[in-house]
């Protein structure tokens, strides 16, 4: 535990924040998550858990079982800032397939996204994102 995936996007100018990605991993990979959310970098708010599905990547068809979305609006804190940030945390060490999380366990999330006014306009301006990731 302690492991994530981390993501920064300017909010500026922006409001009304959804993010959107696809997230898999292997059978000994992390199943439990926590999206969390900060506007300085350092101190995370936790907003949402999740568990991953068994399933394989495939590069060019992601089920609709591996795509999460999370619609932030709720959150004006978010809204009209330089960078905002948001991490995928590792909850736990049970795995995808329901044993512990191995050390040879992967994971692997793609097309991370950020949007701003998504059930506003439906016109959804892409926000550039950055990552980075904590692993053991």
């Amino acid at each position: 535990m302690g492991e994530y995936f981390q993501f920064s996007a300017s909010t500026t100018g922006y409001q009304s924040i959804t993010l959107l990605w696809q997230q898999v991993g292997s059978s000994t990979g992390p199943k439990n998550f926590e999206l969390a959310y900060s506007t300085d970098g350092t101190t995370f708010t936790a907003h949402a858990s999740y568990a991953l599905n068994a399933s394989s990547w495939n590069a060019t068809l992601t089920p609709a079982a591996d795509q999460y979305t999370y619609d932030l609006s709720s959150i004006t804190s978010l809204n009209n800032k330089g960078t905002v940030y948001f991490r995928l945390r590792v909850k736990d060490n049970v795995s995808i397939g329901n044993s512990t999380v191995a050390s040879t366990g992967t994971g692997r999330i793609d097309n991370f996204t950020s949007y701003r006014d998504w059930e506003t306009d439906r016109k959804s301006t892409r926000l550039n994102s950055s990552h980075s990731a904590k692993s053991r």
